[in-house]
Formats: structure tokens, sequence, C-alpha cells
């Protein structure tokens, strides 16, 4: 500090000094010197003095210290905007390209096939309401042992609970006898009836073999067996021609409610005893229900994470022949096996 010495105590000195220490101060700044390292460095110099240099020194240093604060925060706002923007945007692409964030129209394609990865970042965060429980029974699940009126259903229908109605398939006027052999001359009654499923509709193979209903209409009967692995396939009908047939055989349940509007794509779901759908999530427009037509099917439900700590996890309920199950789900994450020594068909569709 011979600056001090060698200067007398005028304006100038003053300014001189001060631009000097804001040089050193600065300087210091760039070697990597935090401010409260320059501030006591500085304060413990003899010649500093006077309040004025002191006060100066003081403001310096705050103003410094806020500056990088400031500096530092802009950067980590803009590394977080761009990292979530990031996301964002990667999971809407691949949400649109495989169909699971916007529905699409049954005879537009996707560009990539699903996968469960995309599909579950990209799902909305679940109401987990479907965890309260119904009156006192201590469980998310609705049974009914008979067929409700509309009324009734109505109160029901849109709570996001399971509801198993025992012989609600019956009591509608569904068959119960009807049989793979009867399945596939249905669809071959129609000229392009196997061939819609594979151009417009969807064929889901699960962890079977099959490629196309094709496949599965060629390998499988009822009279010569199954195949020796177990199996387990669904698809869904997009033939107007079909649709009509089936409509004879699966009427629309009578207690739906009078303004429920019902998707006029059905699904078919066919598995060998031993087998079932694994643990998924749907990505649909609304609730669904199924009717088991034949054989046994145990299903096993879980709440979706966020839900968890309010829902018991791993539900399980059975379904037999002439039951019927209304189900949301897109919130209840699903599991199924085909129990007993039948083969299992059941049909389903869409209400609103």
């Amino acid at each position: 500090m011979d600056i001090l010495d060698s200067h007398e105590d005028s304006a100038e000195t003053e300014k001189f000094l001060m631009e000097t220490l804001l040089a050193s101060c600065e300087k210091a700044f760039r070697k990597g010197l935090n401010s409260a390292e320059i501030y006591e460095a500085l304060m413990s110099i003899d010649h500093i003095e006077t309040p004025k240099e002191a006060k100066f020194l003081k403001l310096f240093v705050i103003q410094r210290f806020f500056k990088r604060i400031f500096k530092l925060l802009r950067r980590l706002f803009w590394v977080v905007f761009f990292i979530l923007l990031s996301i964002a945007a990667t999971c809407t692409v691949l949400s649109y390209l495989t169909c699971n964030l916007w529905p699409i129209s049954v005879k537009s394609r996707c560009l990539l096939p699903s996968h469960p990865l995309v599909m579950e970042v990209s799902r909305p965060i679940a109401n987990c309401s479907i965890c309260d429980q119904y009156l006192d029974s201590g469980s998310p699940i609705i049974e009914l042992m008979a067929s409700p009126s509309r009324a009734t259903f109505n109160e029901l229908a849109y709570l996001s609970k399971p509801i198993i109605i025992r012989g609600g398939a019956i009591s509608t006027g569904m068959t119960t006898n009807f049989t793979f052999e009867t399945l596939k001359s249905l669809f071959e009654s129609e000229p392009d009836g196997i061939e819609s499923v594979a151009e417009e509709c969807q064929f889901l193979p699960f962890r079977s073999s099959f490629k196309n209903l094709q496949e599965v209409f060629d390998k499988v009967s009822t009279d010569s067996g199954y195949p020796d692995t177990p199996w387990y396939i669904g698809w869904s009908n997009c033939h107007p021609g079909i649709a009509g047939k089936l409509r004879k055989y699966f009427p629309r349940p009578k207690f739906l409610p009078t303004d429920s509007e019902s998707s006029v794509i059905d699904w078919i779901f066919i598995g060998s005893p031993g087998y079932g759908a694994s643990m998924h999530l749907d990505y649909v427009r609304r609730p669904s229900w199924q009717a088991q037509l034949t054989g046994r099917k145990k299903w096993i439900l879980n709440p979706p994470p966020e839900c968890e700590s309010l829902c018991s996890q791993f539900l399980s309920l059975y379904i037999n022949a002439g039951d019927m199950l209304f189900l949301d789900t897109n919130s209840w994450y699903h599991e199924t096996y085909i129990e007993g020594s039948q083969l299992s068909i059941s049909i389903g569709s869409e209400y609103d």
C-alpha cells in the first residue's frame, strides 16, 4: 500500500485509490477469491481507516456478491428450463408418434410402435379418488350380485372404481355358450373381416408367438386342442359388418346411462389356461366394460404409484363365465390370469 504513503489526502488521490482498489478486487474475483475473503483482506490493512473507505469496500463486496449470485441463478434457470423443455418435447413427440397422448381415429396408423416406457412417462397424473372407499366396505371394489337399475348404475359408473356384476352378462342377454369356432366363422363370414384387424384395427399378441389373427384361427381349435405353450391374445374389431353381428350376440348393457356414448369398437380377448396379460395400463378414450363368456379369469389390480399410499396394492378379483367387469383401465394397472381348464373368451367395449 505504498500508494497511500506517496499521495496526499485529496480528491484526486481518493479517486485514484478507489479505482485501484476496484481494479484489485476485480482481479481477485477473477482469480477465484470470494467476497468474504476479499473484504476480510482489505479491512485488515491499517491504512484503510476512514469510514468512507470502509463503507465503499463494504458496498463493493456486497454488490459483487449479489451480482455473482444473480448470475449463477440466471444460468441455473436457463439450464433447468432447457432440460425441462427437452424432456417435454421428447415426450410429446414420442407420445404423438406412438399414439399415446392423443387418441386417433381407428383408420389412422401410429408411426412408431407403442413402448411401455413412453406410455408411462406421457400419462397424466392419476386422480387418487379411485382409492376412496365405497360406503364402509373397506375396499375400493364394488360387487353387485345382480344387474343394477339404470339409476343405481348411474351413481357408480364414473367413480373409477372396479365394479363386478355377477351374472351381468346373462341378465343383459349375452350368450354364454359362445365358442371359438363361432367367433372364427363370424370373422370369416365377411370377405375382409380378418384382414381388417391388421389393416385398420389392432392385434395384441401379448407374450404369445402369434403374429396376426389369421395365424390364431389357423392354429387354434377347441376340437384338436390348443398349442402346447399357454397363450393369450386380444384384438379390436373395426369392421362394421362384424360389429353388427357381434351386437346380436352381445347387446349393449341395458343399465348403462341413457346419455352414455358407447364405442363402436369391440375388444375380444382369448387365452388358454395358465396365461394372461402382464401388468399394464391402457390408453383408451373411456372407461371399459368386459363380459366373461367362457372360462374363469383372475384380475390383479394395482393403483398408480402416486396413489399407493392411499390404496391397497394388488387387489385380486375373479370373474366367472356370465359375469361383467366395469373398470377404468386408464387409471388401474391390471394383470390377468386364466384359471381352470377352459378356454377363456371375453368381449368388451368402452362407454362414456
